[in-house]
């Protein structure tokens, strides 16, 4: 069984999410139903993967090539 990308987001990235709820709550319930979706980061579409940077402390610039492909920045090690 896969395991949803919300499922691995580490818990300081859920809680920020959270956090903009009530402030933006169509953007951040929609990113949260497609990280739900995803299994893994390429599924994503840019516009999830740029929403979740701008609503959590991982800022655009401290984004390495390899975050940007793989997410690992966000996401817990579990196994699928």
């Amino acid at each position: 069984m896969r395991i949803s990308l919300y499922k691995k987001l580490k818990d300081e990235y859920k809680q920020e999410l959270i956090q903009h709820i009530e402030e933006y709550p169509n953007i951040t319930a929609d990113l949260i139903k497609e990280l739900s979706r995803a299994t893994h980061w390429s599924d994503l579409k840019l516009g999830a993967a740029t929403s979740l940077i701008t609503f959590t402390s991982v800022g655009f610039d401290a984004m390495t090539s390899t975050d940007w492909i793989s997410g690992e920045v966000f996401i817990n090690e579990l196994e699928d």
